[in-house]
């Protein structure tokens, strides 16, 4: 296994186990119980995302502003809404 492709393999599990961290929030969970998910089910649909999603996910939570609360928000937010479209109660991108 060569250096970079090894290093990669550790950034999108890194990237990964951000994503579950961040499905621990209370108010993620409130968020996704409020929509009829539960966090189990949420985490099987962050499990499924793709490499490609994953680090398409890390890049943009990386690109917020360290604004504190706000920007937590923001990427919680995101979060939930990708979920529940992948989960298909929500058709947000189906008219895009």
């Amino acid at each position: 296994v060569s250096t970079d492709k090894f290093f990669e393999e550790q950034t999108l599990e890194q990237d990964r186990e951000n994503l579950r961290s961040i499905m621990a929030r209370d108010e993620v969970r409130l968020l996704l119980e409020k929509n009829g998910l539960t966090v189990e089910e949420a985490q099987e649909r962050v499990d499924a995302l793709t490499d490609s999603e994953v680090r398409q996910l890390a890049q943009q939570f990386d690109e917020l502003p360290a604004a504190g609360n706000a920007a937590l928000v923001v990427l919680i937010i995101a979060l939930v809404v990708i979920i529940l479209e992948l989960a298909g109660i929500t058709d947000i991108f189906t008219g895009l």
